[in-house]
């Protein structure tokens, strides 16, 4: 590594794994905040259908989430192991 940028490359490896786990809280957060939205703000006589929807949702959304941190988490390893070779 070239040393000017050793600082860079040390922020960004720190920021990889920082940055996921924000983005898997708060997707987390706002689904929950959500459901608890539709429940308060729904009468209660109805608010069993939009909340099921959204659970629906929500666990859909998060299979979709499960699959995108997975491929990030394999490609940022995958990139951290890489070796380089030589061309002769």
């Amino acid at each position: 590594m070239v040393p000017p940028y050793f600082p860079l490359s040390v922020i960004d490896e720190l920021a990889k794994p920082i940055t996921l786990s924000f983005r898997l809280y708060f997707n987390i957060f706002v689904g929950e905040l959500l459901l608890s939205l539709i429940i308060t703000l729904v009468p209660t006589w109805i608010s069993w259908l939009p909340g099921a929807l959204w659970t629906l949702f929500s666990l859909f959304i998060g299979a979709v989430q499960a699959f995108i941190f997975t491929v990030l988490t394999v490609s940022y390893v995958a990139i951290a192991t890489e070796v380089e070779t030589a061309h002769a």
